[in-house]
């Protein structure tokens, strides 16, 4: 490391200072390296080789634990002062040097801490997540609060899923499971909590019941018990989030009912081309090309992530929909016929719709001698509706065409 000329000069006084000091009392001895610290801290460039002597010197084993402690605190104050580089540097190294001492718990959590808040702001999630992981909240020495424990927990797993690493961020929500149950309940912890649950298992393509946890938050009073202010736009942005999971659901029964709980939130008609592939779900209407790049443009990464087949999340939850969705209006169809109303190969929509029968998400059966879908309904007045409810719709949006080409409908 190159030095400015400042440091190189500082050398030897350093060192002699801190060997008179070595010859003083514990209190005096408190009193100098303190003066050093400040003088350290406060110099630029700050000499990172100096800094790591003194750090040795205030915390080895034969250092009265009064003036470690005072020697702490010092460091403690003034690292929040310093520049961002320096700042992680000696805090890390000091925690490091203190990590297996029990007496300094307290300024390893206060260290770790200010390290953490340096990563977070310059965007490194995962060094944020990994330095507040150090911090020792299961301690013989002392109690750690169950408010505290699940504020840590919670912290580390939204800076893993910020980092995309739901892998981790589940361990640390677990890890929350237990504290954040004896926590008060309708606080800003309590809807990180949710929200961090809700984005796991989003991540984890668990769309049934992300949307039901995105649900709920979007439900959440606005006015927590602690005084924490929650926007609406927070509250809207949950909804969408619910109706994206509920859309990437297994098409089935359970989905319709989520799908119907989401449209008769009034809320949901804000949300544009969402609304409209709601209720396109919803009233089993076929969902076409146009809807779903409008969907799609929405959309995260790891919903858009290819499948075994070679066909997205989206893909997958489109294809299963309209084939739900044929069944309302078909009584039968030929395999190679639905394929290609389906875009997919005739083999391909044999096996979705093979998946769909034996998980009871579809009612029917496969004639595979003669490579015909047969569709099975108990309720024939529903089906009656559905496909009157389909001429209409098709004769609104022919309507629709000829106002916007022509001005007026004869």
């Amino acid at each position: 490391r190159v030095h400015g000329e400042n440091t190189w000069s500082y050398m030897p006084m350093f060192a002699s200072r801190l060997e008179e000091a070595g010859k003083l009392s514990v209190r005096e001895r408190t009193d100098k390296y303190i003066e050093l610290i400040t003088e350290l801290l406060t110099n630029k460039p700050i000499a990172e080789d100096q800094v790591a002597t003194l750090i040795a010197a205030c915390t080895s084993d034969d250092v009265p634990l009064s003036l470690a402690r005072s020697t702490l605190d010092c460091f403690c104050s003034l690292l929040k002062d310093i520049d961002d580089a320096p700042r992680v540097s000696i805090g890390t190294q000091l925690s490091e040097r203190i990590a297996q001492r029990v007496s300094f718990e307290e300024h390893l959590s206060l260290l770790l801490t200010d390290v953490a808040q340096v990563h977070e702001k310059n965007e490194r999630w995962a060094e944020a997540a990994k330095a507040l992981a150090r911090i020792p909240l299961d301690s013989n020495n002392r109690t750690c609060p169950a408010e505290k424990r699940a504020d840590i927990n919670v912290r580390i797993a939204h800076l893993f899923l910020e980092d995309d690493d739901s892998v981790n961020a589940e361990i640390f929500i677990g890890r929350a499971s237990a504290p954040i149950a004896e926590c008060p309940p309708n606080t800003g912890l309590q809807l990180r909590y949710k929200a961090c649950y809700a984005r796991i298992l989003d991540s984890k393509r668990k769309f049934m019941e992300a949307a039901l946890w995105y649900y709920r938050l979007s439900q959440v009073d606005p006015n927590l018990a602690d005084g924490t202010q929650v926007g609406e736009s927070e509250f809207l942005t949950a909804l969408s989030h619910s109706i994206t999971c509920a859309i990437l659901a297994p098409a089935g029964p359970a989905r319709a009912r989520i799908l119907s709980m989401l449209y008769k939130d009034e809320r949901s008609s804000q949300l544009g081309h969402k609304y409209t592939m709601l209720k396109n779900m919803l009233f089993h209407r076929i969902v076409n090309t146009k809807d779903v790049e409008l969907f799609a443009e929405d959309l995260l990464p790891h919903q858009l992530a290819l499948l075994g087949n070679g066909s997205t999340v989206l893909q997958r939850a489109v294809i299963e929909h309209n084939l739900l969705s044929m069944s309302k209006i078909y009584s039968n169809i030929r395999l190679e016929e639905l394929g290609r109303l389906l875009h997919v190969p005739a083999a391909q929509a044999e096996e979705i719709a093979s998946k769909m029968i034996s998980e009871n998400r579809m009612k029917g059966s496969i004639d595979q001698v003669d490579e015909m879908l047969m569709f099975e309904s108990d309720d024939h007045l529903t089906t009656w509706n559905i496909r009157v409810e389909h001429v209409c719709q098709a004769a609104d949006d022919i309507a629709n065409q000829i106002l916007e080409q022509y001005g007026k409908v004869i």
